[in-house]
């Protein structure tokens, strides 16, 4: 260890590890939260995809009599919850 005016400073191979492991920490972090964020990423597709696939359907199938058109309001929840996503 050196010794400067009483100022001891740890051994330089001691703060490479140290350096190591916390960047080691680090890496792993970045990449938990990149998981994360790709998980919400996808979550978020797949609901928006749902969202437009059920409001393209009840749409044509008011257009051809199947729905009552009583359901516009069930067309105008999924509408906003398809402009919510973009």
């Amino acid at each position: 260890m050196a010794s400067i005016f009483g100022f001891r400073s740890r051994d330089p191979a001691r703060d490479r590890q140290t350096d190591v492991s916390r960047l080691d920490r680090l890496a792993k972090l970045l990449d938990q939260i990149a998981a994360e964020i790709e998980a919400e990423k996808n979550g978020l597709e797949n609901r928006y995809r749902t969202k437009a696939t059920n409001a393209a359907f009840l749409v044509e199938a008011m257009e051809n009599g199947a729905a009552s058109s009583s359901r516009s309001s069930e067309v105008s929840e999924l509408t906003k919850s398809i402009l919510n996503y973009e």
